[in-house]
C-alpha cells in the first residue's frame, strides 16, 4: 500500500470514499476545499488495484485548543472497510502529518462527533487529547 496526494485521475475514488464517509454532503469535493481559503491536502491510499482510503487535512489560523498559534486540521480519514484495522488510517495520518509539518506547523487538530466511539479511540490511540466537548449553534440572518 502506497500513501501519496491526490492525483487528478484519483478524483472518482476521492469522490465514492467522500460521499461515504459524508453522504449528507453534496459532490463538489474540490469546491468544498477552495471555499475553506487555506492551505489543504487529500491524502489517498492507493492498494495497487484501487484507492482504499483517504484524509483530507487543512492548516488553519485557529485550531481549538492550540491556543493562538495555527495548525493542522485533520478534515476527515475515511478508509474501506475491507481495508479497516490493518494500519491505512495510521499510514494516511503519517502523510497528512508530514504534510502539515512541511507548512512550519507542529500541533494538529481534529474533531468527531459526540457518539462515534470507535473514531474517539482511535483520535485517542494516534495521540489526540479532548480539548473540549461542544455543542455547535448556527443562526441565519435575514
Amino acid at each position: 500500500m502506497i500513501v501519496r496526494a491526490l492525483e487528478p485521475a484519483d478524483h472518482r475514488g476521492w469522490s465514492a470514499m467522500r460521499q461515504q464517509l459524508w453522504p449528507e454532503a453534496g459532490r463538489d469535493d474540490a469546491g468544498d476545499l477552495a471555499r475553506m481559503h487555506v492551505p489543504a491536502v487529500v491524502m489517498v491510499a492507493d492498494d495497487g488495484e484501487r484507492l482504499i482510503g483517504f484524509a483530507e487535512a487543512t492548516i488553519r489560523s485557529v485550531v481549538d485548543g492550540l491556543y493562538f498559534r495555527p495548525g493542522g486540521f485533520l478534515e476527515g480519514i475515511w478508509v474501506a472497510p475491507k481495508a479497516r484495522r490493518t494500519g491505512v488510517a495510521t499510514a494516511l495520518l503519517g502523510g497528512v502529518t508530514r504534510w502539515v509539518r512541511e507548512r512550519g506547523a507542529n500541533a494538529m487538530g481534529s474533531d468527531a462527533m459526540p457518539d462515534n466511539r470507535a473514531s474517539i479511540a482511535w483520535h485517542k490511540k494516534h495521540g489526540f487529547e479532548i480539548e473540549a466537548e461542544v455543542i455547535k449553534f448556527v443562526r441565519e440572518l435575514d
